[in-house]
């Protein structure tokens, strides 16, 4: 069994921090405070940077390598149930998750920020809009780690482990 290197230092940083500081902004911290205001602008430029290194960077960090076309899901829906679906990054379904993660993750810090601005100072919408798609990053990250356990134990892949570490066997 060979040990492959899968997740760089960034990828693995970005993961990390990112996951604290939603948890913290969503949990733990005042909303509307100023800690709170300081974690969603953390985590929008490391959305940001995740994106660059998505767009610029190499391996397995970049898009490309994992981006979820029609042609990749379906030859990864075919292959799983018959237990091929070995992928050396993110599977298509997994890509798919991320991306969405980001997506939500730049409308939740957005909506965050916009309702700082003057033009958007009371606007029940712009609220409502930061609630519910934070709501919706929990939903995901709930969805998230329950799938991570759960692919680690259908493939035997140690996928916690390689986020630490940045290996994979």
């Amino acid at each position: 069994m060979s040990v492959l290197p899968v997740w760089s230092l960034p990828v693995r940083l970005f993961h990390w921090l990112n996951a604290a500081l939603f948890l913290a902004a969503y949990g733990w911290l005042e909303g509307g405070g100023s800690l709170h205001e300081w974690a969603g602008y953390a985590v929008l430029a490391l959305v940001l940077a995740r994106i660059g290194l998505g767009l610029f960077g190499q391996g397995q960090e970049r898009f490309a390598a994992f981006w979820p076309t029609p042609a990749r899901l379906a030859r990864y829906l075919r292959a799983f149930p018959a237990g091929h679906a070995e992928w050396p990054g993110h599977n298509p379904l997994g890509a798919l998750m991320i991306l969405f993660l980001l997506l939500m993750l730049v409308v939740t810090a957005v909506s965050g920020w916009l309702q700082d601005t003057d033009a958007f100072w009371g606007e029940e919408w712009v609220q409502r809009l930061h609630e519910w798609s934070a709501d919706v990053v929990m939903v995901v990250v709930v969805v998230h780690v329950l799938a991570v356990f759960l692919m680690q134990r259908l493939t035997g892949v140690a996928l916690l482990r390689a986020m630490v570490t940045g290996r994979r066997s």
